[in-house]
């Protein structure tokens, strides 16, 4: 083995140590959500109600370079995240193994609906901007297809963080505080998706009917790796062996 091959060996090795895994993918996953977020604020975000906004509106206050730009920065955000993802797999097996590989699952199946989302949400707003001097609407399967999309990748967010609810309540080993149980995904999203849109106004409520999923996902994988970054492996992995 060359020199330059045993070194490449011995950082595989140090990255993949589970406590060093757990670092990396949480900074992963806050990386690519925080670019979701601004791809979300700079294309969808207007200072509107969730009565008065529509994507028609944001459509036409772009110019197609930079909305073609920001929707190729959100797929190059999404494998980011899907690798991040194992973060939630690693911090929740002490609770139950199996429902922590259906949270990963899930949250990975709402992140791929998101590719699609995304490269379709250019379409839907460069096409908007095509048909709106000729008077006419998009076809209903356009807008159907974007619809469906969409549902998808909220959905995945919406179970998996139920599933991270219940693997937080109902399990005896846990690698979270126990306040943290006020900070899961679950609770966020009731606050963020529900309540405040309600309580605040539009320059506000404007961001969070369009981007708070992905900004309570990017404060979940922030908090996670924040609690996570110095805990003891062996109190993170009972089975593993203490580190010397």
């Amino acid at each position: 083995m060359s020199a330059a091959e045993s070194i490449f060996y011995k950082i595989l090795n140090k990255v993949t140590e589970k406590n060093n895994l757990v670092r990396l993918t949480g900074i992963l996953a806050v990386i690519g959500m925080f670019l979701l977020c601004v791809v979300d604020l700079k294309l969808l975000y207007m200072p509107l109600g969730s009565r008065k906004y529509s994507l028609f509106q944001a459509a036409l206050a772009h110019d197609r370079a930079t909305i073609m730009a920001y929707s190729k920065l959100a797929l190059f955000a999404i494998p980011l995240i899907l690798i991040g993802i194992y973060h939630i797999y690693l911090t929740l097996a002490i609770a139950n193994k199996l429902l922590a590989r259906v949270v990963l699952a899930v949250f990975a199946f709402s992140y791929l609906n998101a590719a699609f989302y995304y490269a379709y949400l250019a379409y839907m707003m460069t096409s908007a901007q095509l048909v709106e001097p000729l008077k006419i609407s998009l076809p209903h399967i356009v807008k159907h297809l974007y619809t469906l999309f969409q549902m998808l990748y909220f959905f995945g967010i919406i179970a998996g963080s139920i599933f991270f609810f219940v693997a937080l309540s109902f399990f005896k080993g846990k690698n979270y505080p126990r306040w943290y149980i006020f900070f899961n995904p679950l609770y966020m999203i009731l606050l963020f998706r529900m309540i405040l849109p309600m309580a605040t106004p539009p320059a506000i409520s404007g961001f969070l009917i369009t981007g708070s999923f992905n900004l309570i996902m990017l404060a979940t994988f922030a908090l996670s790796t924040i609690f996570m970054w110095n805990r003891p492996i062996e109190k993170m992995w009972p089975e593993a062996p203490a580190q010397g």
